[in-house]
């Protein structure tokens, strides 16, 4: 079945035709999206792909999930048979953030939280690099998948987006029917061989932001039956991670939109108060995070959902890579140690297309 999925995906992509190959974590088959128009009949989960925030240039997006068990010779035949669509539009790559551009802006960022404004906000920037000189785009999807089994990788092209490659470990919601859960994942450092963590306030204090922030969502939305699982480590990468999980009870059906709007953007991903928190980004972060930071995966927005946020991730156009990293700035950061988190982070997909010697 693998072959196949990817047979359908690398026709799809010859045509222009939007589409997704994806595999969940720690999952070994492999599932695609692709445009209504063509597979309607399919089935009725979709797969989104969404903007960071609603203030973004970036549209949400929006596929249909295949069936797999339905890729019979004839339905991939048909699917080598549909003509050509029009050729992708050049989406230009964001600029390369500098070094000294990043701790300016940390900066700023500290004023605002010295001052007051805000607990926290996250601070990203962009990492540009030339593709390798034989670069595959699914030989590359492969690899990524193979070194991180227990991401959730994805290969999605559209026309409006372009080109994305991520490994992202953070879920943003699960849900089957009444049951749902939610993950925390905030506070980093790097991956050592031991396997021992020793976790600084300054994490600490991170993490329990993110924590407070889904709980007063709970209870805001009347969610019963809460249970949490943590603070653990984590590792993801190059880097380990602190997460708490949280498994609750949805009362009724059909709330999947309004609690995306909640929890998204999390203050792993925004800061906190939310409000300030983007506010801050939009002023100081010096580009449009379009994807980058979004919501991704499949959903029936009723019933049913596998989503998580677009970390760990890359866009790609014309022989180059824009790769997107970030990090929590508190009142206690250290601009030089933020600067190494982000370096730390990048490797996750610097490592893939350019693996070390």
């Amino acid at each position: 079945m693998k072959d196949t999925v990817f047979i359908v995906a690398h026709s799809l992509y010859e045509k222009n035709i939007a589409f997704c190959i994806y595999r969940q974590p720690s999952e070994a088959t492999y599932r695609i999206a692709s445009d209504h128009q063509f597979f309607a009949h399919q089935t009725e989960k979709s797969f989104i792909f969404r903007p960071f925030t609603s203030g973004s240039k970036a549209s949400p997006l929006e596929l249909i999930v295949l069936d797999t068990a339905s890729f019979s010779s004839s339905f991939v035949e048909n699917v080598i048979n549909l003509p050509d669509w029009t050729s992708f539009p050049d989406i230009p790559l964001p600029g390369n953030t500098s070094e000294i551009e990043y701790k300016e802006a940390i900066a700023s960022y500290l004023t605002e939280i010295r001052a007051g404004k805000l607990e926290k906000a996250i601070l990203s920037r962009v990492i540009r690099v030339p593709l390798p000189e034989k670069f595959d785009l699914f030989t590359t999807f492969e690899s990524m998948s193979e070194r991180y089994p227990d991401a959730f990788v994805y290969l999605f092209s559209h026309s409006e987006s372009g080109i994305w490659l991520g490994a992202t470990p953070e879920l943003l919601l699960r849900q089957n029917d009444n049951k749902a859960e939610v993950m925390a994942l905030a506070g980093t450092q790097q991956k050592n061989r031991e396997g021992q963590y020793q976790w600084r306030d300054k994490e600490m204090v991170e993490h329990e932001l993110v924590g407070k922030h889904i709980q007063s969502v709970f209870s805001k939305l009347h969610y019963s039956e809460v249970t949490k699982n943590g603070p653990y480590t984590v590792t993801s990468g190059k880097v380990a991670h602190l997460r708490t999980d949280f498994t609750f009870k949805v009362n009724t059906a059909g709330q999947i939109e309004k609690l995306l709007t909640e929890l998204h953007p999390t203050p792993a991903i925004g800061g906190l108060p939310v409000t300030e928190g983007l506010e801050c980004i939009s002023k100081y972060e010096g580009y449009d995070r379009t994807y980058y930071c979004g919501i991704l995966g499949e959903t029936n927005f009723d019933t049913f959902a596998n989503l998580y946020v677009n970390l760990r991730c890359m866009k790609i156009s014309q022989g180059e890579a824009a790769i997107f990293v970030g990090g929590g700035i508190t009142s206690s950061s250290d601009p030089d140690e933020e600067w190494q988190e982000t370096v730390i982070k990048s490797k996750t997909m610097m490592d893939i297309l350019h693996p070390p010697k």
